[in-house]
């Protein structure tokens, strides 16, 4: 593009019409210099009473009452009112500036500062009891240079006319519902028609928490049930951006905690050790430590005590907790080792694993052996207990169990021998014999029967068990077993 194009872009884009409300805004070359012009339609133009009131108004602009007011002059022909001109500034729409740049909304600052410069153009005219009525976008002029939002009608001026679709034809969406009905201006109607515009703006950048609020109880149907004035939207507004830096602060923070408070659990639990039971190390022999002391080194005897060594009290403290650590590790130790042995004995001793073949004996014992033994190992180490203490423990707490297994299988192997009489020839019957003796069963299970032929015997052992029955007893057992055999042998 050369220079004479990019001159006629130029000229194109400042010689753009735009429709506003009132009229045909568009740029005019007067003196070298571009000059804003408005037409005024001519449903307005051939109305005195608009004309009259348009009149008033260029008088009162003389002196704006604020910086958002556009001034300007009058353009009067033979028939009367031709137009306005507006000297001062270079202007376009809202809407013409979102049609050519609609990226401006996402810069940061533009919607907030737009909002508040309507907020202050608004206070300032309802405090001398005029009102704007329309904030639709084709309605309001930005300024080029900074795009300041300006207003150059105020619709409370021609109230005159009575009927507000005639001055702002294709702009329903923005007039209060009262104003339809002709209704006197207020400031409810403005607080309604800036709150079509904040949803204009939100269709744009998308609604916050914030704007939605305030949009949905500024464009009540009901002027009762919106804001009472622009300043009480305006502090509505301002209050809830508030909460809404706090909510989002706390929930910041509280991520923030939630984050450190996993690290710190994490690392928790990595240190964590067991349960009141310390981790005993022997201690390992250094061969390169000296075989002499300091003071066998540096001739230091008889009574020399070192300035960093230990009471006497503190010595035999630090011994008496050791002793208890010790004897809570032991009781430790004898609580599950018990519990443990208990279950594999009572496995080996039980009635399937007895009446089983020698091998399958054998295989079972050795079995729980090794149970036995890697129980002893894991507990041990759980409960800081050292490898000789624990193997002294387990062979006496083992020996219990085996003992009482023993006992208990002996008496299940006992049983009553009724007696049996001699030839028919004979007329004395042979009494009942007393075969169990003291030696017949194992440790606290000798059976003692009573002489008296009246008195039925009890606790006898069998004169012939079972192989398998056998294994559970001792070489004692199993010999007088024998011999009471011999003897039935003989007497048959």
């Amino acid at each position: 593009m050369n220079f004479e194009e990019l001159l006629d872009s130029r000229n194109g884009t400042a010689m753009r019409k735009e429709q506003m409300p009132f009229g045909m805004l568009f740029k005019k070359v007067k003196d070298n210099k571009y000059e804003n012009m408005l037409t005024l339609r001519h449903e307005l133009n051939d109305s005195l009473i608009f004309c009259d009131s348009l009149q008033r108004e260029a008088q009162q602009r003389q002196a704006p009452a604020s910086s958002y007011e556009v001034p300007f002059q009058l353009i009067k022909d033979s028939a009367g009112i031709a137009g306005v001109s507006i000297s001062k500034g270079s202007f376009r729409t809202f809407q013409h500036l979102i049609e050519d740049t609609p990226a401006i909304v996402a810069k940061k600052g533009f919607v907030r500062n737009t909002i508040d410069a309507l907020f202050d153009a608004a206070e300032r005219l309802h405090k001398q009891e005029v009102y704007h009525l329309c904030f639709a976008p084709s309605n309001i002029l930005m300024r080029r240079s900074d795009n300041k939002p300006m207003l150059l009608f105020h619709g409370s001026n021609y109230r005159r006319l009575a009927d507000y679709q005639l001055l702002y034809p294709d702009c329903d969406d923005y007039l209060a519902p009262e104003l339809q009905d002709n209704a006197e201006p207020s400031a409810a109607a403005d607080v309604y028609s800036l709150g079509k515009f904040m949803e204009f703006i939100c269709r744009e950048t998308g609604k916050s928490f914030e704007m939605a609020h305030v949009i949905k109880k500024a464009t009540q149907t009901d002027p009762e049930k919106r804001y009472h004035s622009i300043s009480e939207m305006r502090r509505s507004l301002n209050i809830l951006a508030i909460i809404k830096k706090i909510c989002i602060g706390l929930i910041i923070a509280a991520i923030a905690a939630l984050i450190g408070w996993g690290i710190w659990s994490t690392y928790q639990s990595a240190n964590q050790k067991m349960e009141y039971i310390p981790i005993k190390k022997e201690a390992e022999e250094d061969i390169l430590a000296p075989t002499t002391s300091e003071e066998e080194e540096f001739g230091l005897f008889g009574g020399y005590t070192r300035p960093d060594s230990i009471s006497a009290e503190e010595f035999e403290k630090r011994q008496l907790e050791q002793k208890e650590l010790d004897a809570k590790s032991e009781e430790i130790f004898r609580k599950y080792f018990t519990r443990d042995a208990e279950r594999i004995l009572s496995t080996l001793y039980s009635s399937e694993t007895m009446s089983a073949s020698e091998d399958k004996y054998m295989a079972s014992t050795q079995k729980a052996m090794a149970e036995l033994v890697r129980a002893q190992t894991e507990i041990a180490e759980r409960a800081g207990l050292s490898e000789t203490r624990a193997q002294l423990i387990a062979s006496q707490i083992i020996e219990q169990i085996t003992a009482r297994k023993k006992t208990q299988q002996a008496m299940r192997q006992q049983t009553i021998i009724p007696t049996t009489p001699r030839n028919s020839d004979d007329n004395n019957t042979t009494p009942s014999t007393n075969l169990g003796g003291t030696g017949g069963a194992t440790s606290g299970s000798a059976a003692t029967t009573s002489g008296s032929s009246s008195t039925k015997p009890s606790n006898i052992l069998r004169h012939n068990p079972l192989p398998s029955e056998e294994r559970g007893m001792s070489t004692r057992e199993r010999l007088q077993n024998q011999e009471r055999r011999d003897m039935m042998n003989n007497k048959k």
